[in-house]
């Protein structure tokens, strides 16, 4: 029988994930024979039903405000030394290589929980944060060469709930949305967006249903619950050590983007995430390759006003939401905690082999020269399409010069009208262009833009893009004449303009249904700033490669 002890915490300043992880590893190791303690600083208030069924030591009398890695190594080993440990696993921003080092030199072997990408000196390296194509070659240079490494989302530690995934919710059920905002620290912020929802509630489409987590360590919490005690569309969920049954109700969640954000992916829970610590900052394109794309690293006070219009659009199309978190480059699937137990003892019960996707679905594209595809912009495209079009290059050129915000975007992607595509040059985006049919006293025009993805757009780039466009509507709106409004100040865009057969516009002559009809669609834009122009159908130019 082996014996694995684990160092880490859980409390106000170290919060509850490290925690929790370690819980399920140790259950999935006790499940296969082993002796687990764990050895943490103090058991503080409300952590105690966390450790059930759990063998747990202290170091300290109290709270650490700071760690002597040595000292804490000595006062680890007086405790773990008569318990004949097979291994050690640390999981603790605030031990590190010093502290390994010490351990090691008592004579054990040491496994390392982390996500950080710091130096270590272990036997065995555990981090499951997903960091694209360079995932596995990320502690090549942080950990003895001999060390074992498990990366990526295969090693996510879930409870052994999360293998069944199969729905449960009934669907003439509410809107139900889940908030969390961590195990600790106050209950402010959860209590503004609750707010925020509720303020909107007779214009939903559908009954919502708020149910946020409460943790052992948050502040204010009774009068967090008196507050919302008497509210039928608030149920607090509290002391629950377990969220999986709570989360298989749930049709959304917003809230922090830490440990909780691997238990909804395995669920296929679609959910908007933010930051509150400097750990959860993450790439988008990575969240994206796991099936994650409302993330803000940006996260403000005005993104809690746009969240019930958001909401509405989650609801309106829910089915296309779901659709785009269904095919992730890089899939949970809740075997992590038994692979890293089957590696640690050697032998274990049988999981499914680990794969990524390397072919994503994706639009069909169309072949313009050697260099050059186009296709059509899929959902995928959300959070790139918004990157591309606030770069300082794009906004000195629009109406609105201002940077859009995240949440703004999404409510608009889907209820866009406009047709858009995305132009790659040598495998990588170059531009976007779009166009969208508006009607202005009882007439049809077409209208379009255009704006770089980065400095790799040149001129010739942008010239093929728009001469593609042309035809493309030539074929697929016949007939239909183009209107446009180019900033004064923009004459590179106004050449290019020029040589498609646009002709500028009098605004001012009442009988002109071109100069109405610009006036009408670009009200934010004015003559004296931005040139009127439009362009009659049957007009195609063709540039070669």
């Amino acid at each position: 029988m082996r014996t694995i002890t684990f160092r880490t915490n859980a409390g106000q300043k170290t919060g509850l994930g490290h925690l929790a992880r370690c819980a399920h590893l140790a259950r999935e190791l006790i499940e296969n024979g082993s002796l687990c303690l764990f050895v943490v600083d103090y058991i503080e208030e409300g952590i105690a039903p966390f450790l059930g069924g759990l063998n747990v030591c202290s170091l300290y009398d109290g709270v650490q405000d700071q760690l002597d890695p040595c000292l804490d190594a000595q006062l680890f080993h007086n405790i773990t030394k008569p318990q004949n440990t097979d291994w050690v696993i640390v999981d603790d921003y605030r031990l590190g290589d010093k502290w390994e080092i010490a351990i090691r030199e008592y004579g054990y072997t040491v496994g390392v929980i982390d996500d950080l990408l710091r130096h270590h000196q272990c036997d065995l390296l555990i981090d499951p944060r997903w960091r694209g194509d360079e995932t596995q070659a990320q502690y090549d240079a942080l950990v003895p060469p001999a060390a074992r490494k498990l990366l990526g989302p295969g090693y996510v530690m879930l409870s052994e709930s999360f293998k069944n995934t199969s729905p449960q919710k009934s669907p003439d059920t509410p809107f139900t949305i889940m908030l969390g905002l961590g195990g600790s620290g106050t209950l402010d912020q959860c209590g503004r967006i609750i707010d925020s929802l509720l303020a909107h509630k007779k214009h939903f489409d559908q009954e919502i249903h708020i149910t946020p987590v409460i943790g052992p360590l948050s502040q204010n919490t009774e009068h967090f619950l008196d507050r919302y005690q008497s509210c039928k569309n608030v149920t607090p969920i509290v002391g629950e050590v377990e969220l999986y049954p709570h989360m298989r109700q749930a049709d959304f969640y917003i809230g922090a983007a830490g440990g909780i954000l691997y238990q909804l992916l395995a669920l296929s829970i679609p959910a908007l995430t933010f930051p509150l610590s400097q750990n959860q900052k993450t790439n988008s394109r990575q969240l994206e390759d796991i099936g994650h794309f409302f993330h803000i690293d940006n996260w403000s006070e005005k993104d809690i006003e746009n969240i019930p219009a958001f909401i509405t659009t989650v609801m309106q199309h829910y089915q296309r939401i779901k659709q785009l978190h269904a095919t992730p480059k890089v899939a949970l699937d809740g075997f992590g905690t038994r692979r890293i137990s089957n590696i640690i003892l050697g032998t274990g019960r049988s999981v499914p082999r680990l794969t990524v996707s390397t072919a994503q679905p994706c639009a069909e594209s169309e072949q313009l020269t050697q260099q050059h595809n186009i296709r059509a912009v899929t959902d995928k495209d959300i959070n790139h399409y918004l990157t591309s079009r606030n770069l300082d290059a794009n906004c000195q050129n629009m109406i609105r010069t201002e940077k859009i915000s995240s949440l703004d975007h999404y409510a608009w992607w889907f209820n866009s009208k406009r047709e858009s595509f995305l132009l790659t040059k040598d495998g990588s985006p170059c531009l976007y262009i779009w166009h969208e049919v508006r009607r202005s006293k009882q007439r049809n025009y077409l209208i379009g833009g255009w704006f770089v993805c980065g400095e790799s757009a040149g001129f010739q780039d942008i010239m093929l893009a728009l001469n593609w466009q042309l035809e493309y509507c030539e074929k697929n709106v016949p007939g239909v004449p183009w209107i446009a409004v180019i900033h004064r100040q923009n004459k590179y865009v106004k050449r290019m303009n020029e040589y498609f057969d646009f002709q500028d516009v009098d605004p001012s002559n009442p009988e002109n249904p071109y100069g109405i009809a610009i006036s009408e669609i670009f009200d934010e834009a004015d003559a004296d700033h931005f040139h009127f122009v439009s362009r009659e159908p049957s007009l195609v130019n063709t540039i070669k490669d």
